[in-house]
């Protein structure tokens, strides 16, 4: 599962950055104005230049990134090991999951607000709301990854407390 969503992160990331190329230096150039945020009906209601839309990728890439080195050196399930030995392994494991599954998560959000934008760009007159509607759809499973990961570590947590 982990290798599954980590090449989704990356698949997300690469899609981000090559429709952000394509939109700035491809042949259907945007506007100078495009729109930097729509509501949640899919209308634009912020705008800006052009060079703004190379704002997300950047963001994209930290956080991909950071995520990443955050998963690789996870100091938690270590000081917990030194803590109850047992509980180590499958702490690392749920950590793991939950910072992978947050990764993938978050480039979806990021590729729906990319979308969302240049749709808005290229038609003004037509709201971008499939987009919108996607970004809530990622945005509230990203909540509901996060719920479910921390509650799982309080059980675990719970259950090595009552086990002598």
């Amino acid at each position: 599962m982990r290798s599954i969503l980590d090449a989704v992160s990356l698949a997300l990331l690469a899609v981000i950055l090559a429709v952000t190329g394509f939109a700035i230096a491809g042949p259907g150039k945007l506007p100078d104005k495009i729109p930097t945020h729509v509501d949640s009906f899919g209308q634009p209601d912020a705008w800006s230049s052009r060079s703004s839309l190379e704002i997300l990728p950047v963001i994209a890439v930290v956080v991909f990134l950071a995520l990443t080195i955050v998963a690789a050196y996870s100091s938690l399930a270590k000081h917990a090991a030194q803590q109850d030995p047992a509980s180590g392994p499958p702490l690392e494991a749920l950590i793991l999951k939950l910072i992978v599954s947050i990764k993938a998560e978050v480039l979806a959000i990021f590729t729906c607000m990319q979308f969302s934008s240049i749709h808005a760009a290229r038609h003004p007159d037509e709201p971008s709301s499939f987009w919108a509607i996607m970004m809530w759809i990622v945005l509230v499973g990203t909540f509901a990854t996060v719920a479910w990961s921390v509650t799982a570590m309080v059980r675990m947590g719970r259950s090595a407390e009552v086990t002598p």
